[in-house]
């Protein structure tokens, strides 16, 4: 159940991390491709090369941001696991203490018994 929820959780992440990062590259592409037109008093091949420039320099940012992206949720997903495996750990401990405890507990019961029909049987 919990596995699960996890596994929602950073689908989830992940859906909106490249949202996020598409919704970037077609704001930053349509800002750049007007700014390109509109303000450059250059000749149609000249505005189209910057256009073409423009765009190759998205991609670049964008496969950067990706790779970033993939490299922090491999780190985080390493992070997960080192943190999950110190809890198991740490409640296999406390299992083996508690039933240490318990089998304790059980031999001080038997000795007390012990001890009970001893003093039983010196009082007959």
């Amino acid at each position: 159940m919990l596995k699960s929820m996890l596994e929602k959780k950073k689908k989830e992440i992940k859906r909106k991390e490249r949202a996020r990062a598409l919704t970037n590259a077609l704001i930053g592409t349509t800002a750049g491709a007007l700014a390109g037109v509109l303000l450059a008093p250059k000749s149609g091949k000249d505005t189209r090369d910057d256009i073409k420039n423009a765009a190759q320099t998205l991609n670049d940012t964008v496969k950067d941001k990706s790779q970033n992206l993939s490299e922090n949720i491999k780190v985080k997903a390493e992070d997960f696991k080192c943190k999950s495996a110190e809890a198991k750990c740490k409640i296999k401990n406390k299992l083996r203490e508690s039933k240490q405890v318990l089998e304790d507990s059980e031999d001080i019961s038997e000795e007390t018994e012990s001890e009970v029909e001893n003093v039983v049987n010196e009082t007959k």
